[in-house]
């Protein structure tokens, strides 16, 4: 991983610089991996399940149900470097074996959004066994303050990108999965009773 070192301090002090496809590919890996090993500083939210680990050590490439955004971080509070991590398992309840208390096997998504800041660079990883909620997060994070890099969608990315995160929104952006896992499980609850 050697080649993203250069990549990854241009980036993080906003020095321009252009990221061909391969770059994006090593620069995404170097997060999928960044993410795998940082989720363990917590392990009772590490939800990145063994087979996508393995997967990911085992091609040398970020997997299709990841998706990998980076930002350029405006607020003091997130300097030098800064981690937020969250991570878990929903499982449906009409999943559950009630005389049993355990779950049907395979009935569960695992879910993981984790949030890097290095100086002006922000990086937002995010990983999910159910598809319709990475199409989810690829809708929502649009627009000047997002580059995706995975799965790729340009030939070349020109950084520094126009706009950069205020503190408010690097917060939001952090928690936004936690905070809609929040809802999901608050409406099932609701319909559930």
């Amino acid at each position: 991983m050697e080649k993203t070192k250069p990549l990854i301090e241009s980036l993080m002090r906003s020095e321009p610089i252009t990221l061909d496809r391969e770059s994006q590919h090593w620069l995404a890996l170097k997060f999928t991996n960044s993410t795998i090993m940082a989720e363990q500083l917590d392990p009772f939210t590490a939800a990145v399940p063994p087979k996508d680990r393995e997967a990911v050590f085992r091609s040398k490439a970020p997997l299709p149900n990841w998706a990998i955004y980076i930002g350029r971080n405006s607020s003091p509070h997130f300097r030098p470097l800064r981690h937020i991590h969250t991570g878990g398992c929903l499982i449906p309840s009409a999943t559950l074996d009630h005389n049993q208390g355990i779950n049907q096997a395979g009935a569960h998504t695992f879910y993981q959004q984790t949030t890097f800041t290095h100086e002006d660079l922000v990086v937002f990883a995010f990983s999910s066994s159910e598809a319709e909620l990475i199409s989810e997060i690829k809708e929502r994070f649009v627009g000047p303050h997002f580059i995706r890099i995975h799965p790729i969608e340009q030939e070349n990315i020109h950084w520094p990108c126009t706009e950069v995160l205020p503190e408010e929104g690097i917060m939001e952006i952090a928690y936004w999965l936690r905070t809609t896992m929040d809802i999901t499980h608050k409406e099932a609850s609701e319909k559930a009773n």
